[in-house]
């Protein structure tokens, strides 16, 4: 059943990115934080009141609601720094997943103090959090933005594989019509598949073949710090060997972990 909350909450963070792509230019990047922190607020302090007689308003207020929020600010955060740095977009972008990406490696074994009942008990800690959360992106709405037209940005370097080629702007229509986003689409799903299975089953992987519980919570830090890492290496090969070498080694990299 934990597992399945687990899934709700990854396809409706997906879910929040997508209505963040199509809401952020109407409304801006402040008002869609804004939304964001609500959601997630609401969504934890929910969770601290459940009554524990059924999953559906875990799946509700986690999985829907906080899985909205935090893939709403995650895409907004993401598009409205980015644009800052044209000639370093790699980096970046690299940096800024790998917060995300190492958050359970700086919260995990917090958390999991704050919530034994002689501390703060479970209920406590998913509010306590859940009001710092939204404290937090309440306070990135009004300091995150993408830059100005007036403003004087470096020019990005032109690479090799987008050399006689310029850069131009889809509609969604124009989006959906296009093979290529079909093959990206599919070869995302086919990326997220094996990062999702493996930090969602990593700690029980773990367990199943013998190790000590304290030994299967390292391994699930361990998996954040090397996501993290993985995102700023990805991101710094892509500024400097451009975006083909890059994801012809991050593919043979993630198909010979599994082989």
């Amino acid at each position: 059943q934990l597992s399945v909350n687990f899934t709700v909450s990854i396809s409706f963070f997906c879910l929040g990115g997508i209505f963040a792509g199509l809401v952020r230019r109407k409304i801006g990047v402040r008002c869609t934080n804004c939304i964001a922190a609500v959601l997630t607020v609401v969504g934890f302090i929910g969770v601290s009141r459940l009554s524990g007689k059924s999953c559906a308003q875990l799946y509700l207020f986690y999985g829907v609601l906080s899985g909205l929020g935090i893939g709403i600010v995650y895409n907004s955060v993401i598009s409205g720094v980015s644009p800052w740095f044209p000639e370093k977009s790699g980096v970046c972008s690299g940096l800024l997943m790998m917060g995300f990406g190492s958050s359970t490696l700086f919260l995990g074994k917090t958390l999991e103090s704050l919530m034994r009942p002689e501390n703060l008990g479970w209920r406590n800690t998913f509010f306590f959090l859940g009001c710092c959360m939204g404290a937090i992106l309440l306070i990135a709405a009004f300091v995150l933005c993408p830059p100005g037209e007036n403003e004087a940005l470096p020019e990005p370097k032109k690479r090799e594989e987008e050399q006689g080629t310029e850069p131009r702007e889809y509609t969604t229509r124009e989006m959906l019509c296009r093979s290529s986003f079909y093959r990206f689409f599919v070869y995302s799903a086919l990326c997220s598949m094996v990062g999702n299975s493996v930090f969602s089953c990593a700690r029980d992987f773990a367990l199943s073949v013998g190790a000590s519980a304290a030994a299967a919570t390292a391994l699930v830090g361990l998996c954040s710090v090397c996501n993290g890492l993985g995102r700023v290496i990805c991101g710094t090969l892509y500024d400097t060997l451009g975006r083909r070498r890059t994801m012809i080694a991050a593919n043979l990299l993630t198909i010979a972990a599994p082989a």
